[in-house]
């Protein structure tokens, strides 16, 4: 169980990091909107994967941490910010390139 727990704490992490990151920044205008969303999304994922460690330690034997991972690989809720994530990452990347920022958002796909 712990090791299932470390799994998904540090995969919220990592939205919880890119999130504070992101956050640091100061879009321009034209990519501000584009920009809230992003954060939202990775607010969600890092929600999400939060909400499924605290099923992974509420799971008192094998066969219920077995559902739960289970389940979480096909969570909607981490599919659905997930791909607020690439939606918003792929609309930033459109914002840049319509405004000539050399940059690459690496947004997979």
């Amino acid at each position: 169980r712990d090791a299932f727990d470390g799994v998904y704490r540090e995969f919220g992490a990592i939205a919880g990091d890119a999130r504070k990151d992101l956050d640091a920044l100061k879009p321009p205008a034209e990519a501000a909107d584009q920009h809230g969303e992003m954060l939202a999304g990775l607010e969600e994922l890092e929600t999400a994967f939060d909400g499924i460690r605290g099923q992974v330690r509420d799971a008192t034997t094998p066969g219920d941490l077995g559902k739960v991972v289970e389940a979480a690989s096909q969570s909607a809720e981490v599919e659905s910010a997930q791909d607020r994530v690439t939606a918003a990452c792929a609309a930033l990347q459109a914002t840049a390139d319509a405004n000539a920022i050399e940059v690459d958002l690496n947004c997979g796909g």
